[in-house]
């Protein structure tokens, strides 16, 4: 059995499925924006690892040509590192690949101590994962939440880590990420109004649309069954229009116009007929009275 698909909705259905199309192309501009935002952190991060490592592999040049002293190299290089800031405090931090801190600008006093075992609020043992993947020569980001200085409140954070083999070094950035969910909520919702929008737009457009079609193909078809069962007095509608539909009902008017005509011949030969025996009646009579 086919399928019967009313008119309208067959009208309607490529403005939904362009809708539709819209918006998932709409979605994927925003994966696409949330993918660049974390594409450029990650890129900072490595960037100032790079510079961070680029800093002591020349003072390790300078240990290795004898102009200074491993210890004195170590100091300097440490020194150096903690000065370093940038964007919203945020700092390079050394440890060592035993989870040891050696220089944490955000928070001096916990330099020299061992935070093997730190967990963050998920119970994920960050540290440890980092001290992992450095000690093999890797280098990598690692996600994980912690709370912002001076909160309670833990926030999204990603690091990046490299090693410095000759020490056996961690140098790591890490920066927390939730400004870029921040972002991405605002953008989503911003695309979300857009595609209302859009769905409200072409809804209205599609309904006008799918009105000024099927509404006189139903006034039609309505008198065209009127016409079929010999209503010649039925009204069509949308004559004047300039389209196929006005095209049609001009043709159904011809239709019903020359159906009218056929009638009224018909019946005017019906009523000649009629006469012409009348006649032939009344002229028997008169010859048979004569």
């Amino acid at each position: 059995m086919a399928l019967k698909v009313p008119l309208g909705a067959r009208i309607a259905l490529p403005v939904v499925l362009m809708t539709l199309a819209t918006l998932v192309l709409m979605g994927i501009a925003l994966q696409r924006q949330k993918d660049i935002l974390y594409d450029d952190r990650r890129a900072l991060l490595q960037e100032h690892v790079s510079s961070a490592l680029g800093i002591i592999s020349h003072i390790h040049e300078k240990v290795q040509r004898n102009e200074i002293s491993e210890d004195d190299g170590r100091r300097q290089a440490i020194d150096i590192i903690r000065s370093i800031s940038f964007g919203d405090n945020d700092y390079v931090f050394i440890s060592d690949f035993e989870s040891r801190l050696l220089s944490n600008r955000g928070a001096p006093q916990t330099e020299g101590k061992v935070f093997a075992n730190a967990t963050d609020s998920r119970g994920f043992r960050f540290t440890q994962a980092i001290a992992d993947l450095t000690s093999r020569g890797q280098s990598g980001f690692i996600a994980y939440e912690w709370p912002r200085p001076g909160t309670q409140k833990t926030a999204p954070k990603l690091t990046y880590v490299a090693p410095f083999m000759p020490w056996k070094w961690t140098v790591g950035v890490g920066v927390y990420t939730d400004d870029l969910e921040s972002i991405m909520i605002n953008l989503a919702v911003q695309f979300i109004l857009i595609g209302l929008a859009i769905v409200a737009m072409t809804g209205v457009v599609s309904y006008f649309v799918v009105r000024s079609v099927s509404g006189p193909l139903r006034a039609m078809t309505g008198a065209m069954t009127r016409l079929a069962r010999g209503d010649l007095s039925v009204s069509i509608e949308g004559g004047q229009r300039g389209d196929e539909i006005g095209a049609m009902a001009h043709a159904l008017e011809v239709f019903r116009d020359n159906a009218r005509e056929n009638k009224r011949l018909g019946e005017e030969a019906k009523a000649t007929e009629a006469r012409r025996r009348q006649d032939q009646r009344q002229a028997r009579i008169t010859l048979a009275d004569s």
